[in-house]
């Protein structure tokens, strides 16, 4: 039996090669060059111009790839300049094909499909030339993705024709068996039509066409190297406590994929899972991490979480909304709204609709907001006129968060935990959906609340990772009442040094002593003189909302001003808590007191005060009538 296929996609910043290719054969599906499809494409725009600018930007390219052979084939100089000779045939069909863009103004997609599919032969081609010479034991064969990968454009976007692709691929391996193939070496990307005119697959797919690849030489594994450690629970950049998911089922992964996880294609995903062939996420520059796993799942480990898997988000969304009381029981009216955007590329992310049947609401991209908006106007003006329809409209500035994982089925309570950790952290929730496989709750917020949306879903779910929460607080006032206050936390502080209270901010009228980390307040006067700046308190609501999420927050004012019990209600609204040793606030109007009771009931916040017993009471009268 002839040995298994192991395909390996590698993360192409330069030129990453160095792979053990000692226990199984290999394809390596190479990406191009760092930013040079990106070069090719402003190449293409600039001669869509007019502008002779693209000729120094391709020696430029070319120059890039030249000095990446002269540092590999340093000690074999005829390699090195027979391929840059190649190169410069390259450059010369590269130029042609350009100018003809210039002089036509206009660049035809089997064109624009050549010349963006350059990148990839050019690293392809160094990477199978380096490697005959560098591995003379083994057997090195260049395998042009173009000859066994076979596409065709249908209404969801390019999809292989399998059984052409597969008839390829197996006449390549007969016709190469009696060179006992050790490794193979594909360019990702490119593909060809049915009627064999080159083509390319989407932006940023080359790890696609290496599942593609997979898939077709029955590959016992896929390794996908990038530039992270795998697949997180969450983006790092949103979330502090992140854990890498060693395991995802292949359903998970396509869920994160389409919600903005980055570290795969969505595309990349199907060729695998159809043959139950695993998937690898692995990190180039960091190879001793065992990455994710992405396979059938049926032997992964127990998970410490219930529910939520991994959360992901997209952002630049826009929400749709179709409402009009007549709508209700007429049949046919979603079937329009999703025909008629259907007809102008409008892609409908994320739907909902009420049982009332009153309302659709569609979440787009930004981008096509403006003209979705139009589409629908133009299809419902005789019932807007009318008025069955009363309103088409549409919100920018919006995200979708979603909630993904396989233990999410059948679990109740996960929406009301997702739900009420998004509203105890005030963020309002616009629209949610979740499909009928339940491992996906998809929920649209404010794009401003993306980041703290993602940190509280995740603290949620990953409670166990979360630290001991802190206590945090700015002083305003420290006279007689906030000195003594903060003598006995430096007391308390000192006592327990675990889980000490944190002071970030000593604020009086004029100036504040306010810190980043926790103040040392064991010798505040002194630090107060030294390092006080002007009073500024949006400066304090700025350190402490930094906290917000991991900590109890409060502001303690031990003053007697109308300055700061002004801000009592703006500062629970945002979340804070309130210590007062004052009764300033609270022996004002009853309207101010409703306002205060309404904000506590919004927020999972607490204001307390106290205040000298008898202080404002009638004690006169009292006596009189004692």
């Amino acid at each position: 039996m002839e040995p298994l296929w192991d395909i390996v996609f590698p993360f192409c910043c330069d030129l990453t090669i160095d792979v053990d290719f000692s226990k199984t054969r290999r394809a390596l599906v190479v990406s191009a060059i760092g930013g040079i499809t990106n070069e090719l494409i402003s190449c293409i725009n600039t001669a869509k111009t007019g502008s002779d600018e693209y000729i120094s930007r391709i020696e430029e390219v070319i120059k890039r790839h030249s000095k990446v052979v002269i540092d590999l084939f340093h000690s074999e100089a005829e390699k090195a300049i027979t391929f840059m000779s190649h190169l410069n045939q390259d450059k010369n069909e590269l130029l042609a094909l350009l100018h003809a863009i210039k002089i036509s103004k206009t660049c035809p997609k089997a064109l624009w499909d050549i010349i963006c599919g350059y990148g990839e032969l050019w690293s392809s081609r160094i990477c199978a030339n380096y490697l005959t010479y560098k591995e003379k034991k083994l057997a090195v064969e260049y395998l042009d993705a173009r000859d066994v990968i076979i596409v065709e454009d249908l209404k969801m976007g390019k999809s292989v024709v399998w059984d052409v692709s597969q008839q390829k691929m197996d006449s390549w391996l007969l016709k190469t068996e009696s060179k006992n193939l050790d490794i193979v070496v594909v360019p990702g990307f490119i593909a060809s039509s049915r009627d064999g005119q080159p083509t390319t697959l989407d932006r940023n797919s080359s790890d696609v066409s290496a599942t593609i690849i997979a898939a077709l030489l029955k590959a016992q594994s896929c390794y996908i190297w990038t530039d992270v450690d795998g697949v997180f629970s969450a983006n790092p950049k949103f979330a502090k406590n992140t854990v890498l998911l060693e395991t995802l089922s292949y359903k998970e992964a396509l869920e994160l994929s389409y919600f903005g996880a980055r570290v795969l294609h969505p595309n990349a995903i199907s060729p695998c899972m159809n043959l139950k062939i695993p998937l690898y996420i692995r990190n180039t520059f960091n190879v001793n991490c065992p990455g994710t796993k992405i396979s059938e799942n049926e032997n992964a480990p127990p998970s410490l979480v219930v529910g939520a898997k991994g959360f992901s988000t997209i952002d630049s969304i826009s929400l749709l909304s179709v409402e009009g009381a007549g709508m209700v029981g007429v049949p046919g009216v979603a079937a329009r709204i999703f025909g008629a955007l259907k007809d102008e590329g409008v892609n409908a992310i994320l739907i909902t609709q009420g049982s009332s049947e009153q309302s659709v609401t569609v979440a787009i991209t930004e981008s096509q907001a403006e003209i979705a908006k139009k589409i629908l106007d133009k299809e419902f003006y005789r019932e807007i006129e009318i008025g069955f329809i009363q309103a088409i409209g549409y919100l920018n500035g919006c995200a979708i968060l979603a909630c993904v994982g396989d233990s999410m089925i059948h679990a109740p309570g996960i929406a009301g935990k997702v739900c009420s950790s998004l509203g105890n952290a005030g963020i309002n929730i616009l629209a949610i959906a979740q499909g009928s496989s339940q491992r996906n709750i998809s929920i649209v917020i404010k794009a401003s609340d993306q980041q703290e949306a993602v940190q509280v879903v995740h603290n949620a779910f990953y409670s166990y990772l979360i630290e001991k929460p802190r206590v945090v607080l700015a002083l305003l006032g420290p006279g007689n009442v906030g000195s003594a206050l903060l003598k006995q936390i430096a007391s308390y502080n000192t006592r327990f040094p675990i889980n000490p209270i944190h002071v970030k901010a000593i604020v009086r009228s004029k100036r504040m002593y306010i810190g980043e980390t926790p103040l040392d307040i064991s010798h505040w006067e002194e630090n107060f003189e030294k390092h006080a700046v002007p009073t500024d308190l949006t400066k304090v609501e700025e350190v402490l909302s930094r906290e917000k999420l991991i900590s109890s927050i409060a502001f303690v004012d031990c003053t007697s001003a109308e300055q700061t019990a002004s801000k009592y209600l703006h500062w629970l609204k945002y979340g804070f808590n309130i210590v007062a040793a004052n009764k300033k606030f609270f022996s004002g109007t009853i309207t101010d007191y409703e306002a205060l009771k309404t904000a506590l009931g919004e927020r999972d916040v607490q204001c307390f005060y106290e205040a000298t017993v008898g202080a404002g009471l009638p004690y006169g009268t009292f006596k009189k009538y004692g």
